[in-house]
């Protein structure tokens, strides 16, 4: 039994981020240390990781967690519509209450010693060439919007292992080093 006078929490808010070191963790620190400090209970918080994409949407869409943090936000639209990576398997009820501005650009990259400039040199490149992308699952917003980009411009993934090239999808970013 609670001593008298003591404050009586309610259960925990719950959200959902990204790994752990990067920006949605942070942005979840921050507004869980705002929601303490401006609750008459002091309401306490437990931060879950994700991946920040479908991840969290779905977990979001089940009850598991009561804010969820997920990037690019227009993915969130897709999600609630059940469009896109989420066709079939919508998430309805979607409330944006906040977009954090931040860069989260995806940027296609060569060495410049191959003389490729645009993505149609990339798709007539006769050699291998190695291509890195996020994964290609439901839940990967990466891996979904780099085919995109690589379709729209012509790219063949299938050709590119075809000339004994790799794609590589790894889950995370690859530690620096």
């Amino acid at each position: 039994m609670p001593e008298q006078g003591a404050l009586q929490h309610p259960a925990p808010l719950r959200f959902k981020a990204d790994w752990g070191g990067a920006n949605l963790t942070r942005a979840a620190g921050w507004l869980a240390q705002w929601v303490y400090e401006h609750t008459a209970d002091q309401r306490l918080s437990v931060i879950c990781t994700g991946r920040g994409m479908g991840d969290n949407l779905h977990a979001l869409g089940t009850g598991e967690v009561d804010v969820a943090f997920a990037t690019p936000a227009s993915f969130a639209r897709l999600a609630a519509e059940g469009r896109g990576p989420f066709a079939g398997r919508p998430v309805p009820g979607l409330v944006a209450i906040a977009a954090l501005p931040h860069r989260d650009a995806m940027v296609p990259v060569v060495r410049s010693d191959l003389g490729l400039r645009t993505l149609a040199d990339v798709a007539a490149y006769p050699g291998p060439l190695r291509v890195s992308l996020g994964l290609d699952d439901p839940d990967g917003f990466m891996g979904f919007g780099g085919n995109a980009v690589l379709e729209a411009g012509g790219v063949d993934l299938a050709a590119i292992v075809d000339r004994g090239g790799t794609v590589l999808r790894p889950r995370l970013p690859a530690p620096a080093g």
